[in-house]
């Protein structure tokens, strides 16, 4: 991950690719500048609300040219995106938190709402 310039005035966003990279599903991320309840300064973006489910089997995807892995659960849903919904914006917690840095995960977490809130829309996945 590159690291938020400030993480109470950023956030990111992706996009699921149409195409597979080497059979890896492809996931983009670009930063955003934050602008509270001002959804017209970033482009119309949809969040997901879903389960992480278990530690257990996890899949290699394509995060910005890198392999990450994911949970089944995510790992469905980045497959029905590219077929489905492929290249619109989408705020995924799992993946557009830098899981990994825990100064920045707080930060993120306490403003989920306002992420939320600014949404075009939310996508509950139930598998």
């Amino acid at each position: 991950y590159e690291p938020l310039n400030d993480p109470s005035r950023n956030f990111r966003l992706l996009r699921v690719l149409p195409k597979r990279c080497h059979g890896l599903v492809q996931v983009d991320l670009v930063t955003i500048p934050a602008v509270e309840g001002r959804r017209n300064e970033c482009p119309p973006y949809r969040c997901l609300s879903y389960t992480w489910g278990s530690v257990g089997e996890t899949h290699e995807i394509c995060l910005s040219g890198n392999g990450h892995k994911v949970r089944q659960n995510l790992f469905e849903f980045l497959v029905h995106a590219a077929a489905t919904f492929p290249l619109e914006w989408l705020w995924i917690d799992a993946l557009c938190i830098d899981q990994e840095t825990t100064a920045e995960k707080n930060i993120q977490v306490a403003r989920m709402g306002t992420i939320y809130c600014t949404a075009l829309e939310v996508i509950v996945w139930l598998g």
